[in-house]
């Protein structure tokens, strides 16, 4: 029966990891309709320098709406990805959880830490599932940035001088008159950590999963 209970917690999975790659894809077509919106800007710019227009009569304000709609969409991205970085952990702590004696382990919420933390920790602990170190540091930057996103709106004003040295050493990431600035380069990254933490711990899990793991009692 227990091994019965194994298989059907392995055949659930515990990620679509094709979310990933069609998220990747509407991504890249975003950043193809920003490109495109960037490219007949500077089209209609170069036509009115090509006419003779003096440098102040030139009509440059159709860059104002491309910037913002470009900064909204990769703003979205940074949100939707942290979303999907939490919907995950909780997916992978309940296929953990399903294949442990409940009766033997605290749950994610008994843990310590934010949400993110609590399932890194349970995972951890009674899965064997160690993070890897890089990947990790690239998704709580992401978890960081989406805040600073969220309640401030993109505002640098109130983030800490360390804070703002790890987001300008991050790539496609920036500080520019007082905001942070996302480029599509950072979303790229982002996938490229999700992607690589995700095939990591889905072996570890399995790992787990073959052993016929059940936790042994916490101390």
């Amino acid at each position: 029966m227990w091994k019965a209970m194994l298989n059907s917690v392995k055949d659930e999975g515990v990620f679509d990891n094709n979310e990933l790659g069609l998220f990747k894809w509407y991504a890249d077509e975003t950043e193809k309709v920003i490109k495109e919106m960037q490219k007949e800007e500077l089209r209609w710019i170069q036509e009115q320098e090509g006419a003779g227009a003096a440098f102040s009569d030139v009509d440059d304000g159709g860059l104002i709406p491309v910037e913002y709609y470009s900064d909204r969409m990769r703003y979205s991205h940074v949100i939707y990805l942290t979303t999907l970085l939490e919907r995950y952990l909780a997916s992978a702590s309940g296929r953990l959880n399903a294949i442990l004696d409940r009766s033997l382990v605290f749950q994610p919420n008994d843990l310590q830490g934010d949400k993110w933390d609590k399932h890194r920790k349970f995972l951890e602990k009674y899965g064997q599932c160690k993070f890897p170190s890089d990947a990790w540091k690239a998704l709580r930057t992401l978890i960081f940035v989406r805040n600073i996103l969220v309640h401030e709106n993109g505002d640098a004003s109130s983030i800490k001088k360390n804070d703002l040295d790890r987001i300008k050493k991050c790539p496609g990431l920036d500080v520019a008159h007082g905001e942070v600035i996302v480029k599509y380069a950072y979303i790229e990254h982002c996938l490229s950590s999700f992607g690589y933490f995700v095939k990591h711990i889905e072996r570890l899990i399995e790992q787990s999963y073959e052993r016929g793991d059940r936790p042994r009692t916490v101390k």
